[in-house]
């Protein structure tokens, strides 16, 4: 039998954590953690039920796959993958009745990033449910003349750092966009990359600031007041696109 854990973020991540590193990663044990009520989700509970530290904690355990499937058809091949892993997992899921990002079926594959939209301008990168309003904001961007390549990395370990890059050294410009905190999650993955592979372009991050959560009330409601709103990305994606068409200028 593998063993499956499932509760909320908070208590099957968190409360645990030393059980997590010590007993299952640290032993490579394979066992599957399902962590529901990612990000804000839960925001009429207040701070301790939104976890936005859990990326951050969960990438720094050695030997643990993460992944952050977009709607429920993602998470329902997230559920059969998985298994094929004989090795630690944590799956970061939102809660349920989530809108569908994908049309249509499609070939999906645990550490390997999918583009939901091609483009030319620039890349729009993130993970989870939120990627919903991403996707709205890059077709009304693309009415307005801005080209935005969407990609889905539903996978944030093992990264696909080789699809990353391959988007962004096309665009010349990218944004990233998550329901977690700025500390750790994907703005940090994103930074590492071009410092690594010294690539000096136009990068902003749209994330939830590096303190506790102390807005009460719906999810959709508090993610327009924090900078999450169709509005705030597209503001996002354009201050991106002018300093790259600026930097070309020069």
């Amino acid at each position: 039998k593998i063993p499956v854990t499932y509760s909320i973020v908070p208590f099957v991540l968190m409360r645990c954590y030393e059980q997590v590193r010590d007993d299952i990663c640290y032993q490579n044990v394979n066992v599957k953690i399902i962590g529901i009520g990612a990000g804000i989700v839960y925001s009429t509970l207040g701070g301790t039920h939104t976890p936005i530290e859990d990326i951050s904690l969960s990438r720094g355990l050695p030997n643990l796959t993460i992944v952050s499937p977009a709607d429920l058809m993602e998470a329902e091949k997230v559920a059969v993958e998985i298994f094929k892993i004989k090795g630690p997992v944590y799956v970061r899921l939102s809660r349920t009745g989530e809108p569908p990002i994908y049309e249509k079926n499609y070939n999906f594959k645990i550490g390997k990033c999918v583009v939901l939209k091609k483009g030319s301008d620039v890349t729009l990168v993130g993970y989870g449910s939120i990627l919903y309003r991403a996707k709205k904001a890059a077709v009304e961007l693309q009415k307005e003349g801005i080209n935005v390549e969407l990609i889905n990395l539903h996978t944030t370990v093992p990264l696909d750092e080789t699809g990353i890059l391959k988007s962004i050294r096309k665009t010349g410009a990218v944004v990233t966009i998550e329901e977690h905190g700025s500390i750790g999650g994907l703005r940090t993955i994103v930074s590492e990359i071009l410092v690594n592979k010294k690539l000096n372009l136009p990068f902003e991050s749209i994330s939830l600031k590096h303190q506790f959560l102390t807005n009460y009330g719906k999810q959709t409601e508090i993610l327009d007041i924090l900078g999450f709103s169709i509005s705030d990305i597209k503001k996002t994606v354009k201050k991106v696109f002018t300093k790259k068409m600026s930097s070309k200028n020069v």
